[in-house]
């Protein structure tokens, strides 16, 4: 988005995020604005009596939610203290775009000023979180952590064929073959993962259509609303594909 662009006419950018009224004449500080909407950062007020969210036996818990950092009503435990850092960290790697060099780095200083004399004056236990750390340290730990606690699903790499390359090399050709993979994601995993969110479903099963004339989400396009299946089944799941050049 160019920010230096200003909206012509009497047209107002309106922000909107959760009922936020803030308008704005050029773009610059409208972008600024979405990015710090206290508005938009509070918690949502859901209308439960709309709709009833179904359950999934056997794969949520009903007190776990995924935007937290602590269990709620859950007593503090190291495995609770490991989830603590491990929801920071990811928050960290996903939303600040922070290096997983930096979270190694940030582990390893977090751990050391723990067992310094100014971090050991701490009325919690240092030992439970010094072992917290440093069961996340690596890349590797914190990628099995957040796939046995958050169900992580990471692309597969699959293989498509092989293709002759050559070089020069040793005063002649040197022809080596080459694989060609591509990045594949269930989309039936990540459903899943998602349904499997109590505070996910929530959310989704108490999508309304906007009454004001504001288009909110998908659901407010004509498309929608004409469509046999979005206008007769208001919450089937909506796709948006978008996709890039490919060689």
């Amino acid at each position: 988005m160019k920010t230096g662009i200003s909206v012509r006419g009497n047209f107002l950018l309106v922000c909107d995020q959760n009922g936020c009224d803030s308008s704005f004449h050029d773009f610059g500080t409208f972008r600024k604005h979405l990015l710090k909407c206290t508005v938009f950062s509070s918690p949502v007020e859901l209308n439960n009596d709309r709709t009833a969210v179904p359950s999934i036996d056997g794969h949520v818990n009903d007190n776990y939610e995924c935007d937290n950092h602590v269990m709620v009503g859950s007593p503090v435990t190291a495995e609770s203290r490991k989830e603590f850092f491990g929801k920071l960290m990811l928050r960290l790697r996903v939303h600040h775009n922070v290096s997983n060099t930096a979270l190694d780095h940030l582990s390893k200083e977090l751990r050391v000023w723990l067992l310094s004399d100014e971090g050991v004056t701490m009325q919690d236990s240092v030992d439970a979180h010094v072992s917290a750390l440093g069961k996340l340290n690596s890349q590797q730990k914190r990628v099995n952590y957040y796939k046995e606690k958050f169900n992580l699903i990471e692309p597969e790499e699959l293989f498509v064929n092989l293709t002759l390359t050559t070089r020069l090399g040793n005063g002649g050709i040197i022809c080596r073959p080459r694989k060609n993979t591509f990045q594949y994601m269930s989309m039936r995993k990540r459903f899943s993962a998602l349904f499997s969110n109590h505070g996910f479903r929530r959310l989704f099963y108490s999508e309304t259509r906007s009454q004001d004339g504001f288009v909110r989400s998908t659901a407010d396009s004509m498309f929608v609303k004409t469509h046999p299946l979005f206008s007769n089944v208001p919450h089937s799941i909506r796709i948006q594909l978008f996709y890039d050049e490919v060689e």
